[in-house]
């Protein structure tokens, strides 16, 4: 293994570790709420939802979801989220690999902002299945769900929701997506070390 891919990936590993660090954790938990708060805040018809910061007992999730009705003017469910796995990994892995690949600043910070943009609408999109599933499968007293879908779809939703949900794989393979995506048309395998093993130049 070439020393310049020796860096690279002791640069990345040392900015994801970093990233992921309590301060990074605690700050990003506070945007997550607040972000997902503006998203979700109109559900239509008699759905309403909310985030707020509150922790298991065993420390794995940080974030609650609730779901309710406005007729009945409660929240009847509460679902578990974790910020960091269901949004702050996709980021971090995104910007340490960015961040170590040697690519000019320019490319690096249009990379970054649209980047960032992208797995924003990712998270959305994400709790958003688990959001959708909790009002397909909560009743209010003995009225139908929140949201009457047919029994199919709701399975479907159920199906999407287990590797989409909270799965700490899904977070890895989305920032090593968006990197590939938005930084494949600058990489020089030779300026990564990969060049001689792909069967190209030397190394350092």
């Amino acid at each position: 293994m070439s020393r310049r891919l020796l860096r690279f990936v002791g640069l990345a590993l040392g900015l994801f570790l970093l990233f992921n660090s309590p301060p990074v954790r605690w700050a990003y938990s506070h945007w997550f709420v607040g972000s997902l708060n503006l998203a979700y805040a109109s559900c239509g018809g008699d759905r309403m939802a909310e985030l707020a910061k509150e922790k298991d007992e065993h420390g794995r999730f940080d974030t609650v979801l609730r779901v309710g009705s406005k007729r009945a003017g409660r929240y009847v469910a509460t679902l578990p989220l974790s910020s960091t796995r269901q949004g702050l990994i996709p980021i971090t892995c995104f910007l340490a690999l960015l961040l170590a690949t040697p690519i000019s600043w320019a490319d690096r910070g249009r990379a970054c902002l649209l980047g960032l943009l992208l797995l924003q609408v990712f998270t959305i999109l994400r709790v958003g299945i688990t959001l959708l599933l909790g009002f397909a499968s909560i009743q209010v007293g003995e009225s139908s769900s929140l949201l009457p879908w047919p029994e199919p779809v709701v399975r479907f939703l159920a199906f999407l929701e287990l590797p989409l949900g909270s799965n700490l794989t899904t977070g890895y393979v989305v920032g090593l997506g968006c990197w590939l995506l938005l930084c494949h048309r600058h990489l020089d395998l030779d300026e990564l070390g990969l060049g001689s093993l792909m069967g190209g130049g030397g190394s350092d």
